[in-house]
């Protein structure tokens, strides 16, 4: 399972990743990937200790490709029979393994594509949880110019649809989201 919002932060992404990893792990071996813990690492590693499943802390927020490497290079030590992601991002892995792949969009992950750099070139650079902080500062402090914007948009959007073809299976949470 591969989340993009998980505890220990909580909100309803947050909630609806932790009591399907959860109920899942009931009768199946769950393993979650999520993002690494860069505020609140301490719960989140009292957080992963307790959880009745493994929590793989190992993706970065900016550096998609990265991550996409990550968990390529990762998956065969855990051998899944299926993939599933709360976004259509991760519906890319279906061009570089064999594996089913289940994908949930809730909308704002095709709408307003959130992929932060979404370029093969220097991903491994853009991993660190150096370059996560500088960048997090920076978007908080200024207004990127509207063309710079809008390339990256279109790129994402590129990405995202590449993304959502990989998908064996989309479930939308709304017919607006299933027909988009």
């Amino acid at each position: 399972m591969i989340f993009t919002e998980f505890p220990p932060k909580y909100g309803g992404m947050q909630t609806h990743a932790f009591e399907m990893a959860k109920r899942l792990s009931q009768s199946y071996e769950v393993v979650v990937y999520t993002y690494k813990a860069i505020e609140l690492k301490t719960e989140a590693e009292l957080f992963d200790r307790q959880a009745p499943y493994k929590v793989k802390r190992i993706l970065s927020r900016i550096s998609f490709f990265s991550n996409i490497k990550k968990i390529i290079s990762d998956i065969p030590h855990e051998k899944p029979q299926l993939i599933y992601s709360s976004t259509i991002y991760y519906g890319i892995l279906r061009e570089f393994i064999p594996i089913p792949i289940v994908c949930r969009s809730v909308g704002n992950d095709l709408l307003r594509p959130w992929i932060i750099y979404p370029f093969r070139f220097g991903s491994h650079l853009m991993q660190s949880s150096f370059m996560e902080t500088i960048f997090n500062r920076i978007k908080k402090n200024i207004d990127k110019p509207p063309t710079i914007d809008i390339i990256l948009k279109n790129i994402r959007i590129k990405l995202a649809k590449r993304c959502a073809m990989g998908a064996e299976l989309i479930l939308g949470n709304s017919e607006y989201t299933k027909s988009f």
